[in-house]
């Protein structure tokens, strides 16, 4: 939740060990070291039993976790490390392994009902607090998730919207093989009437031509966008679906709340664009 100062690796014992009041800059933010950042300690939080650094120690203020715990200030604080923290901070689900948009070093944990959005830890710190967003721990909401009605009404909305593509390409086909064959008939009543009025028929033919070859190789062109478009997004659309019935199955409930939350939103924006 901090930023990023100079790394280092994990030397010490997170063991109840003392040291002295003069050597308390040697304590580093527990939540920070654990990723492999070292700050100086800011604070100390009783319930987490962790160091905290200047922003860690702000956050605890404010997120919906943590805003109730008691903090000590740099000068109450123990002048020993305490036993492995229990923070919402540690401890991570095996499920919560994608990374935030916003900030790559720090898991998904948390989801905004309010704003539909994946949230981290420092997401939650600086836009989504609890105070003005409804933010949810993902494995606390996650278990309801498996055969629910949302699970069914979101699949079904991604095969609904899956089946709409195929039909279009099956659509653009037809219209593209009968304005084919309609050029290829114009040009066939054209070469008729050559013979009666040659020299203008000629001037014709050449320009048919251009224009059928033109308006053909747009088709074309066009067939081939529709067709690739509507193939990449049935194959994703059919990736997506699969790998939720496969969570769903075997009762994956964290990632299977993620992919559903991002099928849906991903399906509603393909949605909007046809």
């Amino acid at each position: 939740m901090a930023v990023p100062e100079k790394k280092a690796s994990k030397q010490f014992s997170l063991s109840t060990t003392f040291i002295a009041s003069d050597e308390v800059s040697q304590i580093y933010c527990q939540p920070c070291d654990e990723d492999g950042t070292r700050l100086p300690v800011h604070g100390y939080c009783t319930d987490c039993k962790e160091h905290l650094c200047k922003t860690c120690f702000k956050a605890h203020k404010i997120t919906k976790f943590t805003k109730k715990h008691t903090l000590l200030n740099a000068t109450s604080m123990p002048k020993v490390l305490q036993q492995p923290s229990t923070s919402i901070y540690t401890g991570l689900s095996d499920d919560l392994t994608l990374p935030c948009l916003k900030h790559p070093k720090e898991m998904i944990k948390f989801y905004c009902n309010d704003h539909t959005e994946f949230l981290c830890s420092v997401c939650v710190t600086l836009e989504h607090q609890a105070t003005s967003c409804n933010v949810n721990y993902i494995p606390d909401i996650s278990g309801d998730i498996i055969d629910s009605k949302e699970y069914q009404v979101i699949l079904n909305a991604v095969n609904t919207t899956s089946d709409k593509f195929q039909q279009i390409l099956k659509d653009v086909k037809n219209m593209t093989l009968k304005s084919n064959s309609s050029l290829k008939d114009a040009l066939v009543d054209i070469k008729k009437f050559r013979q009666e009025i040659n020299q203008r028929l000629d001037v014709l033919e050449r320009q048919a031509e251009d224009a059928a070859k033109a308006i053909e190789q747009e088709n074309n062109k066009h067939l081939k966008a529709v067709e690739i478009t509507c193939e990449e997004v049935t194959k994703s659309l059919k990736i997506s679906s699969d790998n939720i019935k496969l969570l769903n199955t075997t009762k994956q409930a964290d990632k299977l709340f993620i992919d559903l939350k991002l099928a849906e939103k991903t399906n509603k924006n393909i949605g909007k664009n046809f």
